[in-house]
């Protein structure tokens, strides 16, 4: 009876460890970025704490951090239409990025220069010209009206 006790103990703590393992496994989340046709990296999401945390984790690496929210509450938004635009001089623009978020947020890895932003929800258009430098980033939170 002891031998089976002492078994039994080591079941319940194996259980446990993998038990909390999976625990662990499901509160943290893993961002993937997501390459657009023009080889633009970029990640999108924020809903719920992990992925939240996930997002801000994430921050460093990404020059253009854009937050979505309503202007009256501040509730976040999800499901937010992006287009981003490069603007040369003298070439006109090339669209490098065409995406809808996820979540609240969306962080782009962009080369220098000058951009044109677009956000559209529920027939509300925010749109932005947006200069990243080489060592700078540019962190924005578009507000729009509720409906």
């Amino acid at each position: 009876m002891i031998k089976r006790t002492h078994l039994q103990a080591h079941l319940v703590a194996a259980v446990l460890a993998l038990g909390s393992g999976l625990a662990v496994a499901q509160n943290s989340a893993t961002l993937s970025p997501k390459i657009a046709p023009s080889g633009i990296a970029y990640v999108t999401g924020g809903v719920g704490d992990a992925r939240q945390q996930a997002m801000k984790d994430a921050m460093k690496d990404y020059n253009l951090r854009l937050t979505f929210a309503q202007e009256q509450s501040g509730a976040y938004l999800a499901n937010v239409k992006v287009t981003l635009d490069h603007l040369a001089e003298g070439k006109g623009s090339t669209q490098l990025l065409d995406t809808t978020s996820s979540g609240p947020m969306l962080f782009v890895k962009l080369p220098a220069g000058k951009y044109q932003l677009r956000a559209v929800t529920d027939g509300q258009v925010q749109a932005r010209t947006v200069n990243i430098g080489q060592a700078q980033a540019q962190d924005l939170v578009l507000h729009f009206p509720a409906k």
